[in-house]
Formats: C-alpha cells, structure tokens, sequence
C-alpha cells in the first residue's frame, strides 16, 4: 500500500471554510449596514478653480474629475447633516480660490477648515477666499444655518 506524501494537502473541515469565509466577508463589510443617509459626511476641495459640473469628484489622475469649494458647498446643502470641508495638498498649490460669482448660501451647518500644508503661492497654511471677482452683489459667505470657518483668510 502507497502512503501520501507528508506535505500533500489535508482535508479542511468544512466548519473551518464557513467560518474562514464569515470573517473575511465581516472584514471586507460585506454584511455592514447601510450608511446613514443623514449622517455628517467630510468633503475635500481638491482643485482650486470655480467650475461647477454638478458634483464633487476625486481628482484621480484625470482633469476633469475635481471638486471646487462651489461644489462643495452644495454637496454640503444636499441634506440636514453638519458637514466639513477640508483642502487636499493639491488645492493647497495655489493656496487661493478666487470665486467668479457668489458662493452658494450654506444652508445646512458647516464646517470650514482651510488648514494646507504652506502654499508656495501664497506662503501661508491657510486657505484664501478671494472675492474680487466675485461681483458686486457677493457678500463673503452668506449662511442660513451656522457655519464654522477655521483657518481660512476671507477677502474681497
């Protein structure tokens, strides 16, 4: 009679695979609840530019995936929950967003925080809001709600 080689493969019990199985499924969050529709969520300005296509995208390699600080602003209007802006290292280059027209009214609590590693532009860690041009008709940022700005340099 033929013996098995020592390092052939051994019969796993099934217990073992369905139990292998629920804690990678547990890991990868395949059973994780829904996310709450209303919950505070954290938006990040990655491109200094005033455009608006609609929605806040990951830059991703590809120019015309961004998020501007309009468009993060009305991502944070979307529901009832207090959100945060922040700025990427990437909007941080510039160190400024120069807004074309006035920014759109916070209606929903938010928070602010235009801490950047020190912009070569600018030579500060904090993120400017330019309104020059703006327009006349551009107050700075208008709120219906509270708003909370942290280490941002607001000017006209």
């Amino acid at each position: 009679m033929k013996r098995a080689p020592r390092h052939a493969l051994r019969a796993v019990p099934l217990s073992f695979v369905a139990v292998l199985l629920a804690v990678l499924a547990l890991g990868m969050g395949l059973f994780a609840p829904p996310p709450d529709a209303h919950a505070a969520s954290y938006t990040t300005v990655n491109f200094g530019g005033d455009t608006d296509d609609g929605a806040c995208q990951a830059l991703n390699f590809m120019p015309l995936r961004n998020c501007t600080l309009r468009e993060a602003i009305n991502a944070a209007n979307v529901d009832s929950a207090a959100d945060t802006i922040t700025f990427t290292s990437f909007a941080a280059l510039a160190g400024m967003v120069s807004p074309t027209s006035a920014l759109p009214t916070i209606t929903h609590p938010l928070t602010i925080n235009g801490a950047i590693p020190v912009s070569p532009a600018t030579g500060s860690d904090k993120m400017k809001i330019d309104g020059a041009s703006a327009g006349t008709s551009a107050i700075g940022l208008n709120a219906l709600h509270t708003v909370t700005v942290q280490n941002l340099i607001i000017t006209r």
